[in-house]
């Protein structure tokens, strides 16, 4: 199997199966609003665009709120923060496929989500995940959030690695069209939150389950 000098790694979905909390929370926000609940398989097939999309979708009347849609995003960021894990859970494998901590030789190894960084960086201390990473790119820092393909090319830029040395292990459409755009290589998660391959090209990787990564460095 090709080997990689840097691996962008999608977090909810392909790391750790944090819907669960995700719709925990969006349904707390939901119903301080008077809306109806969504069912955990619902929020499955809204997430990975950001939490003012996922309102957008679970309550498209707040999509014709510029105002409202904000309050709810800051109030759903606000409840997950305080507590980010109650029910979500890591992928099996997960700690043991990564190896030991980033930044001792190749392949670097960079979360790159949609999720809030603040949050996706409490998640993976929580589970002592945290130093396997050089690096967690997410919403709230300095880059334009996935598909857009700036940050991966940014990123790939300071580490020093070409396009055909660099994959994204991702479950989703959007990390599908992210890579893509990036001109880099494609691994899907097929454990993830996606129950079908993403359309378009035909992923370069597919990972069953975790353990398989460990073929992309050895």
């Amino acid at each position: 199997m090709r080997r990689y000098d840097l691996i962008f790694f999608d977090f909810d979905g392909t790391l750790v199966d944090t819907i669960p909390d995700i719709a925990y929370y969006a349904n707390a926000v939901l119903s301080s609003l008077g809306q109806p609940d969504h069912g955990v398989d619902v929020v499955r097939a809204k997430v990975g665009k950001g939490v003012h999309q996922l309102l957008r979708e679970l309550c498209p009347r707040l999509g014709d709120d510029a105002q409202a849609l904000h309050a709810a995003a800051m109030k759903l960021k606000a409840l997950y923060a305080e507590k980010p894990v109650v029910f979500s859970r890591l992928y099996p494998d997960i700690a043991a496929s990564l190896g030991g901590p980033a930044g001792r030789g190749a392949p670097r190894r960079v979360v790159l989500t949609n999720k809030l960084e603040v949050l996706a960086n409490a998640i993976l201390d929580h589970f002592g995940l945290r130093d396997r990473f050089d690096e967690v790119v997410g919403d709230g820092g300095e880059y334009v959030l996935k598909p857009d393909p700036s940050a991966a090319l940014r990123l790939m830029e300071k580490y020093g690695a070409r396009s055909d040395r660099t994959i994204l292990i991702g479950d989703s459409e959007v990390d599908r069209a992210t890579a893509k755009a990036a001109g880099i290589r494609f691994g899907w998660v097929s454990y993830g939150y996606e129950a079908l391959a993403p359309a378009g090209d035909v992923p370069d990787h597919v990972f069953d389950k975790p353990s398989q990564w460990a073929s992309l460095s050895s």
